[in-house]
């Protein structure tokens, strides 16, 4: 069963609902250095960027085992996860920012609001 585009928007934001009201409609800007396509979207990488690691966590044994029966792939696995380092090393500085960023608009709106 599928959810309705509402149903949707209201799972992903959650207790999220003025954000919501302001964001949930508008384009995410591509000058974070993510790859931009039409097919693979910020959201996308940032969402598969988090499985990854968490995949990588849960399965590292699995992976050594592999390298240990594989060592020809060693060095393909070895750029591999270079990259998925980078990958999160980007993410760690946007995320980093980004909550920087959420403190300072709090600290805004609720002069606003004061």
């Amino acid at each position: 069963m599928s959810l309705t585009p509402e149903a949707y928007q209201q799972r992903l934001w959650g207790v999220l609902e003025e954000l919501c009201s302001v964001l949930a409609d508008r384009d995410l800007p591509g000058v974070y250095g993510f790859r931009s396509s039409a097919d693979i979207g910020v959201r996308t990488q940032v969402g598969f960027s988090a499985e990854l690691s968490l995949l990588l966590v849960a399965y590292t044994d699995e992976i050594k085992e592999h390298a240990r029966k594989n060592p020809e792939r060693c060095h393909q696995l070895y750029q591999e996860l270079g990259h998925a380092s980078d990958s999160f090393k980007q993410i760690s500085t946007l995320f980093n920012t980004a909550s920087s960023d959420a403190a300072r608009l709090a600290e805004d709106i609720r002069d606003i609001g004061a």
